[in-house]
């Protein structure tokens, strides 16, 4: 059985151009004078040395072992190319980024094992790594259904508003999938039933949504019935009573979804505005 050959070409500079320059963190170039490689941590102009003529590469499925820094392994499995680096925590084997790849190759980060770290994306920007290799998050709009735990401490808080305009009597509808929890309605015609869709049923959760109803000469509010997933479920109104809108006024409706023991039960506010 024959193993197919693997080859990779990095960029040859020499000594002089590399080390009068600072490179983006992560980069890879072949030292033609040193006869080694140059890795550049985004800081340090010229870079660091991490490989020469004289260290051993290994090839194969496994990392060596007992290796030393600046060593260099190519996985038959992958592919990919490691370096062993050497910090004041220890040793580790990790992937240089050695080009961009185009997002129409289809490449996939490499996952982190017990000897290799993964690959993270990063804008140079947003996220930062520190000398412990701890990441941090600074500020980006790229953290999509997060679960954050413990104490969480938020600066400010914006939601995205959703307008609803020419709510008649009957339904209005409040998708969760869109994105949205808060919404904005004109033009309201008569009394409607609340109908929220696509609301996730974990159990021990909660959701919050915040409706302003614009009135006018004749105020309209939601019905005391509510339908969650298609299935109706009375609002426990706070004081024990259903509203009555203010006139001409904008008035604010707060209905809370709660999901336990696989049943829903629903809280509501409302706040009149009116006289």
């Amino acid at each position: 059985m024959t193993t197919a050959q693997r080859s990779l070409r990095l960029q040859t500079y020499r000594t002089s151009d590399l080390t009068s320059f600072t490179y983006n963190k992560g980069e890879v170039f072949y030292d033609a004078d040193q006869g080694g490689l140059r890795l550049f941590d985004g800081v340090t102009t010229g870079g660091k040395i991490i490989g020469s003529s004289g260290a051993a590469t290994s090839v194969g499925s496994t990392p060596p072992s007992n290796p030393t820094a600046g060593q260099l392994w190519l996985s038959t499995d992958t592919g990919n190319l490691y370096v062993y680096y050497v910090d004041a925590n220890g040793g580790h084997w990790v992937q240089p980024l050695l080009t961009s790849v185009p997002a129409s190759t289809g490449y996939s980060l490499p996952p982190a094992t017990t000897s290799t770290l993964g690959g993270v994306i990063a804008d140079g920007t947003t996220i930062t790594v520190n000398g412990s290799g701890t990441i941090s998050y600074v500020s980006s709009y790229s953290f999509t259904n997060s679960n954050l735990q413990g104490n969480t401490v938020l600066q400010h808080s914006v939601d995205v508003v959703t307008n609803i305009a020419g709510v008649s009597g009957g339904t209005a509808t409040f998708d969760w999938s869109s994105g949205s929890a808060t919404y904005y309605l004109t033009n309201i015609s008569g009394n409607f039933t609340a109908n929220f869709l696509n609301i996730p049923t974990t159990n021990n959760r909660l959701y919050v949504y915040s409706i302003a109803l614009v009135q006018g000469a004749t105020p309209y509010v939601p019905n005391s019935t509510v339908n969650i997933n298609s299935v109706g479920y009375t609002v426990s109104w706070a004081g024990g009573t259903a509203p009555i809108g203010g006139a001409n006024e904008t008035d604010l409706c707060v209905l809370t979804l709660f999901r336990v023991s696989n049943n829903w039960t629903v809280v509501g506010t409302y706040t009149t505005n009116g006289v």
